[in-house]
């Protein structure tokens, strides 16, 4: 974090960390440096690390502080996200106005509908033209899969989607709102 403090000109940014030995300690601190950015273009992947809800948290309070940030990458895979990291990324999209193209992918996480639905209705506030959702292997469930629905049918602008909803706990009410909002983009 403190190191990406120190490049004031980063205005996209690749970042991957995986199979590592990254807890919470270090993963809040080098995610509180994005927001210090004039970040347009973030693409961060965490895969197979041992960070929680601190990073998660701490990283939704960053991405709150990227007005500009018109196309978001975000994998967070094998960790110990869960709710508390889910709501605080659904509350950061709402305040990320400009991002048209987001690819989020969340698998085998602890992530529930306490979280999910929080995250994906930050969704529908955006001006989103293309849209990669991935979330699989997670406790998610019926409110997270009609809170979804309801997000989609939020996106006018949208010609692009990719959904993978897999190994969730995902059923018919979900099905359901899937349906209609697909009929309504």
């Amino acid at each position: 974090g403190e190191a990406l403090r120190c490049c004031p000109q980063i205005s996209r940014l690749n970042l991957s960390l995986y199979n590592t030995k990254l807890t919470d300690a270090g993963g809040k601190k080098l995610v509180s440096g994005l927001g210090q950015l004039p970040l347009q273009d973030l693409d961060l992947r965490i895969r197979d690390t041992q960070v929680a809800e601190e990073t998660g948290v701490a990283l939704g309070k960053s991405l709150r502080s990227l007005p500009s940030l018109d196309k978001l990458n975000l994998e967070l895979s094998d960790t110990r996200m869960g709710d508390a990291s889910g709501s605080a990324l659904g509350e950061a999209l709402r305040c990320c106005p400009q991002i048209s193209r987001l690819n989020l992918s969340l698998y085998n996480t602890k992530l529930t509908d306490a979280g999910g639905k929080k995250l994906v209705s930050g969704l529908g506030q955006l001006p989103l033209q293309d849209l990669d959702l991935r979330i699989r292997d997670t406790q998610v469930a019926e409110e997270t899969g009609v809170a979804l629905g309801k997000s989609l049918r939020s996106l006018p602008s949208l010609d692009k989607l990719n959904l993978e909803l897999s190994d969730t706990r995902m059923g018919d009410a979900s099905g359901s709102a899937l349906g209609e909002a697909l009929r309504c983009c």
